[in-house]
């Protein structure tokens, strides 16, 4: 009834003739990971798929409900570099920057065409200045989503 995934990840990015005389930058570095997990509260078999829940609600039954949940994290910084951090496309030394990111959400499958998503999503960014709300280093957001499937 219920599953677990997890991905790591690491790029590195060259920066040839990118500095302000043509020279070579030192690399951006970024990596970061994720764990998700969910689980089927109504007791489905997640292998066979939640599209068609034993107990669809236009039958009288509550569909199938599940749990899930996802702890993520994401960085960039430069290797290397001489001088003071800069926001620059052109420095050669870029400030540190991340983000973790923690996701709760429940799904439920009314039945084989209809599924209803609510997440709620808190994301904390290591520098409050350069986050998508500038000075807010947290951010909370609730999502509702509606899918038809036909």
């Amino acid at each position: 009834p219920g599953s677990v995934k997890a991905e790591y990840l690491r790029v590195a990015t060259e920066r040839r003739t990118q500095g302000v005389d043509d020279d070579d930058l030192p690399p951006l570095l970024g990596d970061g990971w994720y764990v998700s997990g969910t689980w089927v509260v109504t007791g489905e078999r997640k292998a066979d798929g939640l599209r068609r829940p034993r107990r669809p609600v236009h039958r009288g039954g509550w569909g199938a409900i599940e749990l899930a949940g996802r702890l993520e994290r994401l960085a960039f910084r430069s290797d290397g570099g001489l001088g003071e951090p800069s926001t620059s496309p052109r420095a050669q030394v870029v400030p540190p920057e991340s983000v973790r990111v923690i996701t709760a959400g429940v799904n439920w499958y009314l039945n084989a065409h209809v599924k209803v998503q609510l997440n709620t999503v808190r994301e904390a960014f290591a520098d409050a200045a350069r986050s998508p709300v500038p000075g807010q280093a947290v951010i909370l957001s609730h999502v509702l989503r509606v899918q038809l499937t036909l």
